[in-house]
Order: structure tokens, then sequence, then C-alpha cells
């Protein structure tokens, strides 16, 4: 992380003195834009899958993809007020944004462009909180939930209508609908309550929690 920070031209001192010893939203940044350098030569029956760690702690970047001080940068878990931490991750998702879009563009100019089928997903959501969610936290409370839980999946595809779905589904249901659909609909029936399964400490899920209602 640290040569990829010097690749991209932001002065970051050695890394002991950093909060984190990884810098991902700089490797992330980085492959962001080399998936729209591959994707431009996208062609037919072509199939690219990417895990990119953009928006990601530290919460370093400006709207404009731009690298604020590093002391300007924050975590999710630690350090600061929850808004102030929010309002980074805001910031990096704007930036995040509007490489998606330029990597969405890439796609358009591609000789794939006319059946092009984009999915993105996030493996998990903001993680901004005071505390981990966790079988030896059952107190936690319904902001911790939705913070670790809420995650994105959005599908672009030829024929399918443009919209915004706020009920909540099961991943396994949305892509096997999308298959059998030919990429045409995600109406999968959706999950009237959902529910997350919490971890112990080392990783072994224990419990079974509902997350709210006004989620």
């Amino acid at each position: 992380a640290f040569l990829w920070a010097k690749d991209v031209g932001l002065d970051v001192p050695a890394p002991p003195p950093l909060t984190e010893l990884y810098v991902s939203p700089v490797n992330g940044l980085a492959a962001i834009r080399r998936l729209r350098t591959q994707l431009a030569d996208l062609q037919p029956g072509q199939f690219h899958f990417s895990h990119i760690l953009l928006p990601h702690k530290p919460y370093a970047l400006r709207p404009d993809c731009s690298f604020a001080p590093v002391s300007q940068w924050r975590q999710g878990l630690r350090g600061r007020s929850i808004a102030e931490r929010r309002n980074a991750y805001v910031r990096q998702i704007l930036c995040t944004a509007r490489e998606l879009a330029a990597v969405l563009d890439a796609v358009e100019r591609s000789p794939a462009a006319e059946n092009a089928i984009v999915i993105v997903h996030g493996d998990h959501g903001s993680r901004i909180s005071d505390f981990t969610p966790s079988v030896d936290k059952l107190e936690q409370s319904d902001r911790a939930l939705v913070a670790w839980f809420s995650t994105l999946f959005a599908v672009r595809a030829p024929g399918m209508n443009s919209g915004y779905d706020r009920r909540h589904y099961p991943i396994a249901d949305l892509l096997h609908e999308l298959a059998v659909s030919d990429f045409r609909t995600t109406g999968s029936p959706p999950v009237r309550r959902p529910t997350v399964i919490l971890a112990d400490q080392g990783m072994i899920g224990r419990h079974r929690v509902a997350l709210p209602e006004e989620w």
C-alpha cells in the first residue's frame, strides 16, 4: 500500500505513524481505474470480476478523489464522533460514485456495450459504529446492526427497468432470478423480516438476530 501511495503521487509518511498499516483506498482507487481501462475494450462474451476496496477505511479520499491530509483520515470504529466518521465516509462514497460512473462510461463505449450486464454488490455496510456487533454484545443497538449488515445490490442490463427497491432479498434468490430471467428482472419474493447471524471472536456464526423493522 505504501508503494501504491508513492505511485499515485501521494506523500505518505513511513507506515509506523499511521493508524493503519495498509492504505486500502489507495489500492482501491488504483484498482477501479485499472478496471476502467480494461473494460474500455470489453468484448461480447467476456466476463470480468473485481473485488475493489472502495469505499474502505481509512476514509482518506475527497469527493473529487484527491487525497486529504493524513491528519484528516478517519476510521469506522474508533476516534472522533460517529457524525465525523460518517462525513468522511460520505466523501469517499462520492469519489467511488464518480469512479464507478467512469467505469460504466467505459463499458458503454466498448464493443460489448449493446448487451453488457453490470452487477455492483457491496459485501457489507459502512461499519461505522462504536463497536462490532457480535454474540458477546447481544445488547447491540439497531443503528450498529444497520451499519454493519446493510448492503447494496445494483444491476444494469438491457431490457431491465430502472428503479430503486428498499425491500430486502437473499442474494442467492436475486442471482437465481437474474439467471432464469435472462437478466431482465430481480423479481424474487422479498424477505418479510430480515435476520443476520452474529459471530463469536473466532468468526463462527452463533446467534441469529432480526434487523430493525424500520430499516
